[in-house]
């Protein structure tokens, strides 16, 4: 169904100050990268930030799923 175009990731949950992060740590050819998500209650919700959370890319599309599996994150 998929054409071998997988994905292949691992999700956990990390709760920090009271928030739960999502974090997805990916193998295959995507190998290397670690993405990190929490869910606001709205857009001005004020958060900390836990150290190893690096730079934010919520809206760069290479970082989606449907642009990794195409262009894998070892091939940047």
């Amino acid at each position: 169904m998929c054409n071998g175009l997988v994905v292949e990731k691992y999700r956990y949950k990390e709760k920090f100050m009271n928030m739960i992060w999502e974090v997805d740590i990916f193998e295959g050819k995507n190998k290397g990268l670690f993405l990190a998500e929490i869910e606001l209650e709205h857009e001005n919700q004020e958060f900390d930030l836990p150290n190893w959370v690096g730079e934010e890319v919520t809206f760069d599309k290479r970082y989606y799923n449907s642009w990794l599996y195409q262009n894998p994150f070892s091939s940047w």
